[in-house]
């Protein structure tokens, strides 16, 4: 304000021209708004290093559910609940690598975290990344939430992103016409 930081006291003015009387008043039709449940199916692509894993530790994976935790923040939710199990023939540790919002780590505890946008690359084990079209439901996952994980096949994440576009371009129109 005026070249200088805000002040507490500072009054933000807005000046008329800068509105947009067309758009005031006007609302989101309740099926756009997207429901966020306490309880989420996150659905995942196994990999990169799932082979680091038992075949038991996999089903515990994809068969059981896990609690948000409050160490949970913008960089990763953490998980609580059953231990994945590794393969003894397995170092725990990697060499770090770059990591795509989503993917879900397993660190020395052998309970996932999923990482989010503010990490750029992992030491540890990486299980599965959660689709991208399901991200919105990572983010708006609080401690106590509890959620699960279903495998799919790439083709389905493929379909699942095209259809999701689809919608952006029905609720770009449809927004641009109201």
């Amino acid at each position: 304000m005026e070249g200088r930081p805000l002040r507490r006291g500072d009054i933000l003015r807005i000046r008329k021209e800068a509105l947009f009387p067309g758009h005031l008043g006007r609302r989101f039709p309740e099926e756009w708004v997207p429901a966020f449940e306490r309880e989420e199916c996150l659905r995942v692509i196994l990999g990169p290093q799932d082979d680091h894993f038992t075949v038991r530790g996999l089903q515990t994976f994809l068969r059981s559910w896990y609690r948000v935790t409050p160490q949970s923040d913008r960089r990763g939710v953490r998980l609580e609940g059953q231990e994945i199990e590794r393969r003894s023939d397995r170092e725990e540790s990697i060499i770090s690598e770059g990591l795509l919002s989503g993917t879900i780590q397993v660190p020395g505890d052998n309970k996932p975290i999923i990482l989010l946008t503010e990490l750029v690359t992992g030491g540890y084990a990486k299980i599965a990344t959660v689709i991208s079209t399901d991200l919105p439901k990572v983010a708006q996952l609080k401690p106590g939430d509890r959620v699960r994980f279903e495998t799919i096949p790439l083709k389905e994440a493929h379909k699942c992103l095209e259809e999701q576009e689809a919608r952006l371009r029905t609720f770009k129109s449809a927004w641009a016409q109201r």
